[in-house]
């Protein structure tokens, strides 16, 4: 054995990492991936680990919920978490709703690795997250600023139905 090289190798690898530097390729690793788990397809984030409700292989049926208008926050709150608590998408059963954060980073980090999440109306301008007893409107792809919030109550002066509702669940 030449240890000699295999010491060399070694330091080289120690100067990569003392470095900041990367062995391997992982950085060319996309973040956003399209999965089709049982005939569904969820959009996947290899960085959060989080999986968001894509296409039922018919369509993006189920990926931007018309969200029901409600006239109270916590009645827009309870209808978002019992349609996520209630979704079997993919062989999973255990979705929820997005917090704020959750649903604003997917939708400004997709756009800016060029992809678009599945919506069931192309024209879906804002996607729902929720903290708290708040529902909040994100800027989807298709309303300028990405990721721009409308909180309550002025959720309640955008035209129904412009805000939709993507569930999503840790993988």
């Amino acid at each position: 054995m030449n240890y000699k090289l295999m010491g060399g190798a070694i330091l080289a690898s120690l100067i990569l990492v003392s470095c900041g530097g990367s062995s391997d390729s992982s950085a060319d690793v996309e973040r956003f991936t399209f999965q089709v788990i049982n005939g569904d397809t969820v959009e996947r984030d290899s960085q959060t680990k989080l999986g968001w409700i894509g296409s039922d292989g018919s369509g993006p049926v189920k990926a931007c919920k018309g969200y029901p208008q409600a006239d109270s926050a916590p009645g827009a709150v309870a209808s978002a978490i019992d349609h996520c608590s209630s979704l079997n998408f993919a062989g999973y059963s255990d979705w929820r709703a997005p917090t704020v954060a959750e649903q604003k980073e997917m939708l400004v980090q997709m756009r800016n690795e060029g992809k678009t999440p599945f919506y069931t109306v192309l024209s879906c301008p804002r996607l729902i997250g929720i903290d708290g007893a708040t529902p909040t409107a994100i800027n989807t792809h298709n309303s300028n600023p990405v990721g721009a919030l409308t909180t309550w109550p002025a959720l309640l002066d955008l035209p129904t139905p412009n805000y939709g509702l993507k569930c999503v669940r840790n993988f």
